[in-house]
Order: C-alpha cells, then sequence, then structure tokens
C-alpha cells in the first residue's frame, strides 16, 4: 500500500483535487505561525513539513524559502513559486501593506480549504451514481447465482 500510495503521490499527487488540498493545508499551517507571531522562514518550513509526501510541493517550499532569504516579499515569493494561487498572494500583498498578513492569511486558508472541500464534494458526487450503479449490477448477479441453481432444484423435484 505504501509503495502504490508513494507512487500516484509522485506521478499524481500535485495535481487536482491533491493539489488544492495541498495548497488548502500549507495555507493553514503558514497562517498558523504567522499567527503565532514565528518568524516568516520558520512558518513556512513547518508548512513544508506538512507536504514532504508530495515531492513537487515540497520542491516548490524550497524554492519560495529560497526567494526570501534574496530579499523578496513574501507574497511575490509565493505567487513566483506558484505555492498559493495568484488570487490569494494579491490578497496577501494588500494584507500586508495593511498591517493585517495574520488575519488575511487566515482567511485565505479558510477559502481554500472550503474549494478544496467543495471540490472533493463535487468529485464524489460525480462518481457516486457510477459505484451505485456497479453495486448493484454485482448484487443482481449474486442473486441470479443463487436463484437459478435453486430454480432448478425446485423443477426437478416438483
Amino acid at each position: 500500500r505504501q509503495k502504490v500510495l508513494r507512487i500516484w503521490q509522485k506521478r499524481w499527487g500535485d495535481r487536482g483535487i491533491a493539489r488544492r488540498l495541498s495548497d488548502a493545508r500549507f495555507a493553514q499551517a503558514l497562517s498558523m505561525g504567522m499567527r503565532s507571531g514565528l518568524p516568516m522562514e520558520e512558518s513556512l518550513d513547518l508548512a513544508q513539513g506538512l507536504l514532504e509526501e508530495v515531492p513537487a510541493a515540497s520542491a516548490r517550499c524550497r524554492a519560495c524559502r529560497s526567494l526570501l532569504e534574496e530579499g523578496c516579499d513574501l507574497a511575490q515569493a509565493l505567487r513566483q513559486t506558484q505555492v498559493l494561487p495568484a488570487s490569494a498572494c494579491r490578497m496577501l500583498a494588500l494584507g500586508v501593506r495593511s498591517g493585517s498578513a495574520d488575519s488575511v492569511m487566515e482567511e485565505i486558508s479558510r477559502r481554500l480549504a472550503r474549494e478544496a472541500d467543495q471540490a472533493l464534494e463535487d468529485r464524489t458526487a460525480q462518481i457516486e451514481p457510477a459505484m451505485v450503479l456497479v453495486c448493484s449490477l454485482m448484487v443482481g448477479a449474486i442473486l441470479l447465482s443463487v436463484m437459478l441453481p435453486l430454480m432448478n432444484i425446485m423443477s426437478a423435484i416438483g
């Protein structure tokens, strides 16, 4: 199971819904770090720790940290490395200018989590009818495999 999960994470773990979920987790960790008063580099390191299982996401976090060390603005570094969506980076840039970066980052994390949950629910709603159909066909096949021999036995008896 772990091998299959690792292979999936390397190939497809940074696309679609998985990307949205990892973005939301990163934003939540960064928000908590900013809210608690940790230095930005340490907050990024802690947030990167949550994304260790996805190599591409971890690489983006390392690139963002290196841009911060070069003196780049946080929102600009997040935008250039594509760690967060561009709209979230614009909101963060405005929050940094207004002096409320931690509360803006909390709002960004809330929005990203809500979007990721909605995407997951939408995908589940797409898959659920197919699963019901497959399960119904399997139950029908099992019933037929039980009932047909019983019918042969009943016709032979009576």
